[in-house]
């Protein structure tokens, strides 16, 4: 993620501790977001912005289905949940599984 174009630091006190400020303000407030612009302290549409970019960069670039992606048959998956719903004793939702096929299915 890139720094925030609007984050700067100075130094302040006697220890000369750095201290963030947000030029993007009418009197440079100080701000406790470190650049991150997720973290942003006065503006949602950085934070929003911020956040479209992350979610943006971990999209999946391939278009077929997780499943085969990751080289998992189907069949195996359901039997391994029905197995573990077995050793825990609990049951598990019938429902997950049909939206697991129609998910493969590409539905």
């Amino acid at each position: 993620m890139k720094t925030c174009s609007y984050y700067r630091t100075r130094f302040k006190g006697a220890e000369d501790a750095a201290w963030g400020y947000c030029i993007g303000t009418k009197d440079c407030e100080s701000c406790s977001c470190g650049g991150n612009e997720l973290k942003c302290n006065f503006y949602e549409y950085i934070r929003e912005r911020a956040r479209l970019e992350q979610t943006e960069a971990i999209k999946p670039t391939v278009t077929t289905p997780h499943i085969q992606v990751i080289g998992l048959d189907v069949n195996k998956l359901v039997k391994a949940l029905l197995e573990r719903s077995f050793k825990e004793k609990q049951t598990f939702p019938w429902w997950v599984f049909q939206e697991i096929y129609k998910w493969n299915k590409g539905e």
